[in-house]
């Protein structure tokens, strides 16, 4: 079926191919040709937040936009153009281009199962479709799509996992590939004020977010005022295939994207058009197959990050080294309660996390030690305990 559609659709006009793609909703069959199917409406509605036609019409700006933009920079959509589709979902955006590239050459992933399932379902198993890890890296080659597009992904994504995954997409891009990807526009901290003042509590998606943001969004205005970015974690553990701590809400700036983005990438457009529920950002990598010559900020934070981590392993190093020196004249120090269970373990080559907490519970026994061997010599504290008991036996 699905080679059969592109075999007959290629090169069609696009609002031809909007129409067809509307009927194939309901109809599973059109021109003979077996379409992929629909989840039921409940399904696409908790996926996307809308079902059927109004799903499809979602989607025909971004998909026309992604593809003018690509074309533009040297995208030939022939063959051999190979196209990555991130979050696959239940396949609502890789249909799309079922005309316009060979199924051999489209691909889709998702960290949910269920979604890989979805798809492999509706598409006969003819397109592939992985299931992903929440972070990367990914098992596909270097340097294998020519196009890499995610609709409504890096704005759900923490700061730090966008970053990661942005670093996977460079491997994966051929020297000037283009990769697009949608984020909320700014205006979206109104959207969510105006949910906290008119939407009930319940389980949808509206209603969640009008309460995990303070009142007007007040703080988390400031954080992205602040940093061009801010994170906010839907909670409750995360949902299938995705952690918490890296899968929210995620607003940020063109000023961030240019910053961040850009250490990679070559900036092309960032698209803010009324028919685009998200804005589109569009990057090129650069055909060199090097890093962009613009300043890398995040480079920097990285290795300055690592200097303290050095500085750190230093600390603890010297450490180490002063204990090694005790425990080497008494390998094993017990308290007077002979608690075998309470012996000083040193383990040598180990994490510096582990190694520092090993530090401190030694110095914790080492004192305690220390100060039970002080009680039982002939200190004042030893003195003061055998004149209480003399006082003690005289009575």
């Amino acid at each position: 079926m699905i080679n059969e559609i592109y075999a007959k659709y290629h090169g069609i006009e696009d609002e031809q191919w909007l129409s067809i793609l509307l009927d194939s909703i309901h109809k599973n069959k059109i021109d003979g040709i077996e379409f992929p199917g629909f989840p039921d409406e409940q399904t696409q509605i908790n996926f996307v937040g809308s079902a059927n036609e109004n799903t499809i019409q979602e989607i025909w700006p971004y998909y026309r936009t992604v593809r003018k933009i690509a074309q533009e920079n040297g995208v030939l959509f022939d063959e051999n153009t190979r196209l990555l589709d991130v979050g696959s979902g239940w396949g609502r955006v890789i249909r799309f281009f079922l005309k316009d590239i060979h199924p051999d050459n489209l691909y889709g992933m998702d960290t949910m199962q269920s979604s890989v399932d979805l798809c492999n379902d509706f598409f006969n198993n003819i397109l592939n479709f992985r299931n992903i890890t929440t972070m990367p890296p990914t098992d596909f080659n270097d340097a294998w799509f020519d196009l890499i597009e995610g609709y409504s992904v890096v704005s759900h994504l923490s700061r730090h996992s966008g970053l990661m995954w942005l670093d996977e997409y460079y491997r994966l891009l051929k020297p000037g590939g283009i990769i697009a990807l949608t984020v909320w526009k700014c205006t979206h901290f109104n959207y969510i004020t105006e949910w906290q003042r008119t939407i009930q509590k319940s389980e949808g998606y509206q209603s969640l977010i009008s309460q995990i943001y303070t009142p007007e969004c007040v703080i988390e205005k400031k954080i992205f005022n602040t940093l061009g970015f801010d994170y906010k974690s839907y909670g409750g553990g995360g949902i299938e295939g995705n952690e918490e701590i890296t899968y929210g809400e995620a607003i940020m700036s063109q000023d961030y994207i240019k910053k961040y983005w850009c250490r990679h990438f070559d900036f092309i457009s960032y698209v803010d058009a009324p028919e685009l529920a998200q804005a589109l950002v569009v990057l090129q990598k650069p055909i060199k197959n090097e890093l962009s010559s613009c300043v890398d900020e995040i480079r920097q934070e990285q290795y300055d990050m690592l200097k303290q981590m050095d500085r750190m392993n230093g600390i603890t190093f010297e450490i180490a080294t002063g204990f090694q020196n005790v425990l080497d004249k008494n390998k094993t120090l017990k308290t007077d309660m002979g608690n075998e269970n309470d012996n000083i373990q040193f383990t040598p080559a180990v994490g510096y996390k582990k190694l520092t907490v090993n530090h401190a519970r030694a110095a914790i026994r080492a004192f305690r030690n220390g100060l039970s061997r002080k009680i039982g010599s002939n200190s004042y504290l030893s003195k003061m305990k055998n004149l209480f008991h003399q006082k003690k036996e005289e009575k």
